[in-house]
């Protein structure tokens, strides 16, 4: 299929995240369609074809039909919360990948059960306890501080948990003063142990399966820094070659029969030198151009695996070195452990994945630079309302 052939992409989530698919499938030579919330920074990106804001007051998809009049698209989700809506009822009249109406999108978006998985396989993760809504606080006696307390479903409470990923629980006294805000939450909660060892021991994956477990695009690297520290998302990542992370993420994929685009995460234990899985998500993450950067372009492969799923692969020849860096969010993370040693985590070994050939960002790019421009504006946005709500409810 040539790339007038190719149909529209429809990008939902202007995020960074989505940013970089939109670019991409843009270089592929797709029509991009951008759908996000208001003031999200793809939307000054020179390279959407059309723009829709949602703000929750209609149809996403009854608009997206008017605007493609009769014409099909592929829906290329970069949050959670798309991904739900994609998969909760039929969409015969659009383009997505098999995961997000099989059951497998929503197994790994599910901690629990994604953790009782990798149980039946065989395949470590951190000594994990499920608190209901409502348990006693005597049952995190049964694990150790310190730890993390995330909810289950993590994007059905992203605005309760105002940007943070959980609760890092050094001690008693800690956990004392955060139990009433957690003995009121209203959802699941995963509490875990920590991996001995700093940041930069976290493997990264990243790929594409077709029907019957084949990769056409795999891709690995290493996270060298995050924000929030210790429990954030990505800030510096580096190419290298990762097999053993592989073949643990390709593993659990396999057993449940996945197909389509996904990002994996483990860490390596500092004692035992054992990988560790923290998450699999089901679709694109904030990283993710850095795989194309070194010479996998993971995102084109997974449009075309929709559109046309016994296709010639792209192809995939890894380049290491590769440094990708969000410059804004890692400037504070680098602060933090310069000026206050963390808790928890030493501090990152930025060596670790070698020599830096080449370097990209998260948000700029020189043939499409407002986007850069426009998401300082928009974070210091964000910081000024947390910072009033959080005064307000003083």
């Amino acid at each position: 299929m040539t790339a007038p052939d190719r149909p529209t992409a429809v990008v939902m989530g202007l995020s960074p995240t989505g940013l970089h698919i939109a670019r991409t499938l843009k270089r592929l030579g797709v029509s991009v369609i951008g759908v996000g919330r208001p003031g999200e920074v793809g939307f000054s990106s020179s390279v959407l074809s059309q723009s829709i804001v949602d703000d929750g007051s209609f149809d996403v998809f009854e608009r997206l039909r008017q605007v493609l009049v009769g014409q099909s698209a592929v829906l290329m989700p970069s949050s959670d919360e798309y991904i739900e809506l994609i998969g909760s009822t039929s969409r015969p009249d659009f383009l997505i990948q098999n995961s997000y109406h099989s059951g497998a999108a929503d197994l790994l978006l599910t901690k629990s059960a994604f953790y009782e998985k990798c149980d039946k396989l065989g395949l470590k993760y951190p000594r994990t306890l499920t608190l209901a809504p409502g348990a006693p606080r005597e049952v995190l006696s049964e694990i150790n501080l310190p730890i993390l307390l995330k909810p289950s479903r993590m994007h059905e409470h992203k605005a309760m948990m105002r940007g943070t990923k959980g609760w890092v629980i050094n001690d008693d006294a800690e956990l004392t003063a955060l139990w009433p805000r957690i003995s009121s939450f209203p959802g699941e909660l995963v509490a875990q142990e920590f991996i001995p060892g700093p940041e930069s021991e976290i493997r990264l994956v990243c790929g594409t399966l077709r029907a019957g477990g084949e990769a056409s695009s795999l891709f690995t690297c290493r996270k060298l820094r995050q924000y929030p520290r210790g429990i954030g998302s990505a800030s510096v990542v580096q190419s290298s070659e990762e097999p053993d992370a592989a073949e643990m993420a390709l593993t659990f994929l396999r057993s449940i029969n996945y197909q389509g685009i996904f990002g994996a995460e483990m860490k390596k234990h500092a004692g035992t030198g054992e990988l560790y899985f923290i998450e699999i998500n089901p679709r694109t993450s904030l990283w993710f151009s850095v795989s194309e950067a070194a010479g996998c372009p993971v995102v084109q492969q997974s449009y075309l695996d929709v559109v046309d799923p016994d296709g010639t692969p792209l192809g995939c020849a890894q380049q290491p070195g590769v440094r990708w860096r969000y410059w804004i969010k890692d400037k504070v993370t680098q602060a933090g452990y310069a000026f206050k040693p963390h808790p928890v985590f030493p501090k990152p070994r930025m060596n670790d994945a070698g020599p830096v050939r080449k370097r990209l960002w998260a948000v700029y790019e020189p043939s499409d630079p407002w986007p850069a421009l426009v998401e300082p504006l928009g974070l210091a946005r964000k910081f000024m309302r947390r910072l009033f709500k959080k005064a307000g409810s003083k």
